[in-house]
């Protein structure tokens, strides 16, 4: 029975680590080789706009939602996106003096939705915890699966409150405050 429990988290632990900590592979992408201009021009802005979002969240106390997920613990709610986007999409516009068709913003939207977001919230979580916590893939999953524990998924929570809860418990304690 245990060495099915062990077997169980170990597998569960291998795909959140490798969801979690791998570098995305690059794949062919056709989109990449025949708008090349468009993508280069978009990750300019996409650096800045990365750059001032992070702000955001670590110094102008944005709120993030913890969603109980291991593979990306919380999200942030932001209620400007749509204008960031039309905003995005109006930079390349006029840089390249020229204007989207349907499948460049498809893709621009995509990007900006799902990858942009995806690095924003990393580049927080790892501003947050790996600076706090002694970092090991094992400490951070089990922090992660804790947290659940203490939060409830849709809760909102500061990043100041997020540093303080992790000065406040180690992975032992966590685990504690759960079995307690």
């Amino acid at each position: 029975m245990l060495k099915e429990v062990l077997g169980f988290w170990q597998k569960q632990f291998i795909e959140w680590k490798t969801e979690f900590f791998s570098e995305p592979t690059p794949q062919n992408n056709p989109f990449a080789f025949e708008h090349e201009e468009v993508l280069q021009v978009a990750s300019s802005y996409l650096m800045s706009y990365m750059e001032e979002e992070i702000d955001k969240v670590l110094y102008e106390r944005q709120a993030l939602i913890f969603t109980n997920n291991s593979k990306m613990p919380f999200k942030r709610e932001d209620e400007e996106k749509v204008i960031h986007l039309k905003a995005l999409l109006h930079f390349i516009e006029t840089h390249l003096e020229m204007t989207l068709d349907e499948y460049e913003v498809a893709y621009l939207t995509y990007i900006f939705y799902n990858d942009v977001e995806e690095a924003i919230m990393h580049s927080i979580l790892y501003h947050t915890l790996f600076n706090t916590i002694p970092y090991t893939e094992w400490n951070m999953y089990i922090v992660f699966e804790k947290l659940g524990t203490l939060l409830q998924a849709g809760q909102e929570i500061f990043i100041s409150d997020l540093q303080e809860l992790y000065a406040a418990y180690s992975c032992k304690k966590i685990w504690q405050y759960h079995m307690g």
